[in-house]
């Protein structure tokens, strides 16, 4: 059975990744409060998202790349509006931020040794 650290193949990637997609989602909300996003940056980002799937999917095994493509907004490009790019960048960073946080959880779980009346459960002896 494959834990969560085993799908995640490259971790410090992730990191990186989710780090540049909070980065460039608060940037787009600061830009939108001040109405300041122009055609040329709003193909950037749809861009930035594109490559960002390109490099998550490189990544990740071969069922979390399923599970990223079922989830995600099937297409985001230049046309889109800001605010398609602005969903499909925070569902794909949101996505990234579970990913990381359940990748964290299965490592503490492998280091945290299982209790004597817990292994006796998983063998179906009794207490």
């Amino acid at each position: 059975m494959s834990t969560t650290a085993d799908l995640v193949l490259t971790p410090a990637k992730a990191i990186r990744l989710s780090d540049m997609m909070l980065s460039l989602l608060d940037e787009l909300h600061e830009a939108t409060e001040r109405d300041v996003m122009d055609d040329i940056a709003r193909a950037r980002l749809a861009a930035i998202y594109g490559a960002a799937l390109v490099e998550i999917g490189s990544s990740v095994s071969d069922p979390l790349l399923d599970e990223l493509s079922t989830l995600m907004t099937p297409i985001v490009d230049g046309a889109s509006s800001l605010d398609e790019v602005r969903v499909a960048m925070a569902q794909l960073s949101g996505w990234i931020l579970g990913l990381l946080v359940a990748t964290t959880e299965g490592l503490i779980a492998m280091c945290i040794p299982t209790p004597p009346e817990e292994r006796a459960n998983e063998h179906g002896e009794p207490t």
